[in-house]
C-alpha cells in the first residue's frame, strides 16, 4: 500500500490551501486547483467538527493515474475524485486502484453535489 498512498500531514492542509490560492486559479483563471483545495479543506473541517477521524491519502501511480482523496475507515478505502466541471463528472475509478483496494464506493464531487457529499 505504501507505494501508492501518501498520508496527508496533520494540520498541513491550511498552508497548502493558502499557497495554492496565491499561485493557482485566482491569478491564472484556472479554477480546478482552487476547487480541489477548497473541497478538501471543507471535508477536513467537517470531519473535525463531527469528531470523525479517518486516515486520508492522495493516490497516484507512476503512470499518472490518480485519485484526489482516499479516506480509510474501518480498514476500507473510500476514494473521491473532485471535478470543477460537472459535465466531466462521469469518471470511472482507475483499474489499478480498484484491483488493489476493492473499494465499496467511488465518489465524484462537483460544485453541484458537494453539499450532499459533505452531509450538510
Amino acid at each position: 500500500m505504501a507505494k501508492f498512498l501518501e498520508r496527508n500531514p496533520k494540520n498541513r492542509y491550511l498552508v497548502f490551501v493558502v499557497s495554492e490560492i496565491r499561485t493557482g486559479g485566482y491569478e491564472t483563471g484556472h479554477w480546478r486547483p482552487l476547487w480541489e483545495n477548497f473541497i478538501i479543506a471543507e471535508k477536513f473541517k467537517h470531519n473535525e467538527y463531527t469528531g470523525q477521524r479517518f486516515a486520508t491519502y492522495f493516490w497516484r501511480t507512476t503512470d499518472g493515474q490518480e485519485i484526489d482523496l482516499v479516506e480509510e475507515r474501518d480498514g476500507r478505502f473510500y476514494p473521491t475524485e473532485f471535478k470543477w466541471n460537472p459535465k466531466k463528472g462521469n469518471v470511472t475509478i482507475p483499474r489499478k486502484f480498484r484491483d488493489e483496494y476493492n473499494p465499496e464506493t467511488f465518489n465524484v464531487v462537483t460544485p453541484e453535489n458537494y453539499l450532499d457529499w459533505l452531509e450538510i
